[in-house]
């Protein structure tokens, strides 16, 4: 399992570093190119990079024993239904006045949410 989260880890950094480069790419063309049918390819660039994450994340799992599984089955559980209640709160709260957040920030908030999810899970099997 060790060199399977090795290669894993290695996998996930260089690809969030390529989306790092191809973010900070994009939103520069974006600010040089006119807008055109360019526009829309070079605005969701970034996303490659992130879709080769989800096949890394998704065959990683695949390797793990059954009960990582399943403290990963209850941190993406946990993540996603707090997701579910911080959004829609903070989009009631909109209603209320507080400012639009972009959507972009959904994905940082639930990876957040996976690690602590993960952390209360695994506390339970120690």
């Amino acid at each position: 399992m060790k060199r399977e989260a090795t290669r894993y880890t290695i996998q996930v950094f260089s690809l969030m570093a390529t989306y790092s480069v191809l973010f900070l790419l994009s939103m520069w063309l974006l600010k040089k190119i006119p807008p055109n049918g360019w526009r829309i390819p070079v605005a969701v660039l970034p996303v490659i990079p992130l879709l080769f994450v989800v096949w890394s994340v998704i065959h990683f799992i695949r390797t793990m024993d059954e009960l990582q599984k399943s403290i990963h089955q209850e941190a993406l559980t946990f993540s996603s239904l707090v997701t579910a209640v911080v959004t829609m709160t903070y989009g009631f709260l909109e209603n209320a006045g507080l400012p639009q957040i972009s959507v972009l920030y959904v994905p940082v908030l639930m990876c957040c949410l996976w690690g602590i999810g993960a952390g209360i899970a695994s506390r339970k099997y120690r």
